[in-house]
């Protein structure tokens, strides 16, 4: 019975021979290393309705507003 639950977790992943998992971790290499790099990014840009919801978050906490924006 336990060798059976071990075979289920059992792994077959080995970069230095096979290469779709040598993909996997290029890819996944990628990701990551974009995503540290998007971090600081888009610079006083915002996404979709963040700039009503930014505004009113802001009008709430007595923050400096877009007037332009209805909040």
């Amino acid at each position: 019975m336990t060798a059976r639950f071990l075979r289920l977790f059992k792994s077959d992943f080995e970069p230095g021979q096979n290469l779709h998992d040598r993909l996997l971790l290029y890819l996944l290499l990628a990701f990551l290393i974009s995503s540290f790099l998007w971090l600081d990014k888009p610079d006083r840009a915002l996404i979709f309705d963040e700039k009503y919801y930014v505004n009113v978050a802001r009008n709430i906490l007595k923050l400096p507003h877009d007037p332009d924006v209805y909040s």
